[in-house]
């Protein structure tokens, strides 16, 4: 049986939308998605949806600590605000070194092609790295980001987390 997939939440217009295919469910939210003929097509369009909402979800997550008072710009080191405003076309801080401070780091990698689902959403200390790769892949780290949530409605994966 063939697994029936859905989508709904900010990015979808809080509307809810079904579909066979995960690539489907992208198409009807990244504009053009559903005319791109190649799989690197796809992939590039893929990953600069996947960083354009990590950067509105830092810029909402900073937005947020500023008005609860946990988080200031004139307070904070340079190195922060800059690392916080950056692109968020970053790699993770290196072994051992931890982001600590109140507001958490939003990073997305290119896929390195590893399988596990291990290898795909990342927490070292305060930083949320999200891994590129599959449409499924994509939709998973957009619904770790709270701006969709996803699944399929027909399997064992429907009560649990779904990893599509």
């Amino acid at each position: 049986m063939a697994s029936i997939y859905y989508l709904t939440g900010m990015l979808a217009d809080d509307e809810l939308r079904i579909s066979d295919s995960t690539e489907t469910l992208l198409g009807s939210i990244i504009d053009g998605y559903a005319d791109l003929q190649s799989e690197t097509e796809r992939s590039v369009a893929r990953y600069d949806y996947l960083v354009g909402a990590a950067e509105a979800a830092q810029l909402g997550l900073i937005e947020a600590a500023v008005l609860a008072g946990s988080w200031s710009y004139e307070d904070a080191p340079a190195w922060e605000r800059d690392r916080l405003l950056a692109s968020k076309r970053g790699r993770a801080p290196g072994r051992g070194s931890v982001w600590a401070c109140s507001i958490p780091l939003l990073l997305v990698q290119k896929c390195g092609g590893g399988k596990s689902r291990s290898t795909r959403i990342s927490v070292a200390g305060n930083t949320l790295v999200l891994q590129d790769g599959s449409a499924t892949q994509t939709l998973i780290a957009l619904k770790h980001l709270g701006m969709v949530d996803t699944g399929h409605l027909n399997g064992p994966a429907q009560v649990q987390e779904p990893y599509l």
